[in-house]
């Protein structure tokens, strides 16, 4: 992730955290801890995916995964947290950015900002292409660069 990337997410961050409902973007390692906060530098370094869970003042949690991934396969605990604040819970199995690609942190930023004019999962979603994963880069990287 750049600097600037990181910088944008956590302004995100931070705004959701004002907000009377909102957004927790976490931070879950995939292949261990984290050596660096840039991913993928030499084969054997660390990387840090990040995704985002909404809550809502009604209806069920939702968790977002750039890479469609469910919140088991991260952690049981993250299923945990979902079910904690309603049986219910929705997430998308949907892949929108590449696997060998550092965005995840964007992807997380775009779900957030457009989850606050209240533009739904699906849509979202639906505004990416499911075979082209580069060109979601590249749109997300001409939004947010």
């Amino acid at each position: 992730m750049y600097p600037s990337q990181r910088h944008l997410l956590m302004q995100t961050f931070r705004e959701a955290t004002r907000r009377p409902f909102g957004y927790l973007l976490l931070m879950k390692s995939r292949t261990g801890p984290a050596v660096s906060s840039s991913t993928r530098t030499t084969a054997t370094a660390r990387c840090i995916h990040w995704v985002a869970f909404h809550f809502p003042r009604e209806g069920p949690v939702e968790f977002f995964d750039s890479l469609g991934r469910s919140p088991e396969y991260y952690l049981r605990r993250f299923r945990n947290v979902l079910i904690a604040t309603g049986p219910q819970y929705r997430f998308s199995t949907t892949q929108v950015q590449p696997g060998s690609s550092d965005t995840c942190g964007l992807y997380c930023v775009h779900f957030v900002k457009m989850r606050y004019r209240n533009i739904s999962m699906e849509d979202i979603v639906k505004d990416f292409s499911s075979r082209d994963l580069m060109s979601n880069d590249d749109k997300l990287l001409a939004l947010y660069e």
